[in-house]
C-alpha cells in the first residue's frame, strides 16, 4: 500500500503546526503451512515507512519485522496460537548534520482465536516485547496484550471492539521509547436493499507514556470518524468520510490541537 497524505502531523510529530505532505508505504506478507492435521506453521513479514521532503525537520522512518509462529487447531471453534518476532525501526534525518537513531525489537506472544458462536468471533493474546536503542537510551520493554472481538448479528451489521498495549519507537524524538494503550470501537451497517453502500463509524483513543529523553511525558489522542463506501465490485470501492481528532500532551513545546478531516479515497483488493 502507498499513500500520499497531507495534513497536520499528530502524536509525537505535532510540533509541526503547518500542513505537511508525506508519502507512506506499507507491505505485509503472511504464509501458513499445515504440517500436521491440527498444527500449522506461520511465516510473516512486513516493511513500512514514511518519507518527508528533503530539508524537513521531521525524520523519515523505516521499519521491518519478521515473524514465525505456530497455530494449534484445538477444535472447529478454537485455535491456540504462538508467535515470535524480530524487527528494526530506524529514524533518518532529512537535514545534513543531524543524526538519526534505530532500535532493534524482539518479542513474542501466546493466545487464543476463533469463531466462538455463529455471530461472535475474536482473539486474545499476551506476550512480551523489548526495544533496544542504538544511542544508549534505556530499553523500552514490558508485557503486551491485544484483545479483539467482532459481533455480526446478521449480514447487514457488524460491531467490533478491541484493546492493545504495545511498545514502540518515538521516531521524531530520535531515540525515545513509548508504551501505548489503544482502545478501538467500530460499527458497520449495510445501507439500502442492495449490497453496494456501507456506512461505518469508528472511535479510537490512544494514551502514550515515554522513556529516555522524554521520560515523564504523556500524550492522548481521540479520533472519531464516520463514512460511506460504495462498492463498484467486491474488490473495488470508493469512500468519503469525515473525521475529528483531539490531541493533548504535557510535553514541553508540544502543541495541543483539534482538527476536522475530510477523506476521499478508492480501495482495490480482496481481503
Amino acid at each position: 500500500m502507498v499513500q500520499h497524505v497531507g495534513g497536520l502531523i499528530g502524536g509525537d510529530r505535532n510540533f509541526v503546526t503547518t500542513p505537511t505532505d508525506r508519502r507512506e508505504t506499507s507491505h505485509s506478507y503472511r504464509i501458513a503451512l499445515r504440517s500436521l492435521p491440527k498444527l500449522s506453521a506461520t511465516f510473516a513479514g512486513s516493511v513500512d515507512g514514511t518519507n518527508f521532503e528533503d530539508g524537513s525537520v521531521l525524520f523519515d522512518d523505516r521499519n521491518w519485522r519478521a515473524v514465525i509462529g505456530a497455530d494449534y487447531h484445538y477444535s472447529d471453534k478454537v485455535d491456540f496460537i504462538a508467535e515470535g518476532f524480530i524487527g528494526k525501526a530506524r529514524a533518518e534525518a532529512n537535514r545534513p548534520g543531524v543524526d538519526g537513531a534505530e532500535a532493534d525489537s524482539i518479542g513474542g506472544f501466546i493466545g487464543i482465536a476463533g469463531n466462538f458462536t455463529t455471530k461472535l468471533e475474536g482473539s486474545a493474546r499476551v506476550g512480551f516485547e523489548s526495544l533496544d536503542f542504538s544511542n544508549g537510551t534505556d530499553p523500552a520493554d514490558g508485557i503486551t496484550t491485544a484483545i479483539q472481538f467482532a459481533y455480526k448479528p446478521n449480514f447487514r451489521r457488524e460491531i467490533s471492539a478491541g484493546f492493545r498495549r504495545n511498545y514502540g519507537f518515538a521516531i521524531q524524538s530520535s531515540g525515545a521509547g513509548q508504551a501505548s494503550n489503544a482502545f478501538d470501537f467500530q460499527f458497520r451497517q449495510l445501507v439500502g436493499s442492495g449490497r453496494v453502500f456501507w456506512w461505518d463509524s469508528s472511535v479510537r483513543y490512544i494514551d502514550s507514556s515515554f522513556t529516555g529523553a522524554l521520560d515523564g511525558r504523556s500524550d492522548s489522542l481521540l479520533s472519531v470518524s464516520s463514512g460511506l463506501s460504495y462498492y463498484f465490485r467486491e474488490w473495488l470501492a470508493a469512500r468519503v468520510a469525515l473525521g475529528y481528532d483531539k490531541f493533548d500532551s504535557n510535553g514541553a513545546g508540544i502543541v495541543d490541537y483539534s482538527q476536522y478531516r475530510l477523506t476521499v479515497g478508492v480501495t482495490a483488493g480482496y481481503r
